[in-house]
């Protein structure tokens, strides 16, 4: 399995042109991943490839935690929800690598299933992304107006600047007073 899952790896970082040099940055690198739910594997970075294999002891990183959270982490570099053991420059350096491949989806699926299906899979997870997209631009917009018109929670723009217009002028009129008790005063 670990052979199959390498080669399939291999396959995938030669659609992406700059992925051998970074690897080749990288080093020689030992990393175990722990996600859950998958089983726990072992990568290896050296001459520029990406090797799977058994899982290390010790690495010279161990992530662990979900596999969600590790995902957000690669995308956002929030590491909450993901435990990582090593050297923190090495850990940096695979998440950049991560983050920065531009794997060829379509070509890969291509040479499994042919150029017309590929592209019709890749249409149809490009409009997902789409659909996707637009629902949490909507479920945003939907969320910031309820909080501002219909709960009362958070108060909504005309009402802020009127409130901050307000302070203004009683600030004004306070320092207006003081200087007016400051003349009186003997």
């Amino acid at each position: 399995m670990l052979a199959s899952l390498s080669t399939l790896i291999d396959q995938a970082l030669r659609t992406d042109a700059e992925a051998q040099k970074r690897l080749q940055a990288m080093g020689q690198r030992t990393i175990r991943l722990e996600l859950f739910p998958l089983p726990a594997i072992g990568l290896r970075t050296a001459d520029g490839q990406l090797a799977v294999e058994s899982p290390a002891e010790p690495a010279d990183l161990a992530v662990s935690g979900h596999l969600v959270a590790f995902v957000r982490y690669v995308l956002s570099g929030r590491a909450d929800g993901i435990r990582l053991e090593g050297e923190g420059e090495i850990a940096q350096d695979f998440r950049d690598f991560l983050a920065t491949l531009d794997i060829d989806w379509e070509e890969l699926l291509s040479r499994a299933v042919g150029d017309v299906p590929a592209r019709l899979m890749m249409r149809t997870v490009e409009e997902c992304r789409q659909v996707a997209r637009n629902f949490s631009t909507a479920a945003e917009s939907n969320t910031r107006d309820y909080l501002h018109e219909e709960s009362g929670l958070l108060p909504n723009a005309s009402d802020l600047d009127r409130f901050v217009r307000e302070v203004d002028r009683l600030r004004d009129d306070l320092e207006r007073f003081e200087l007016r008790l400051d003349r009186i005063r003997p």
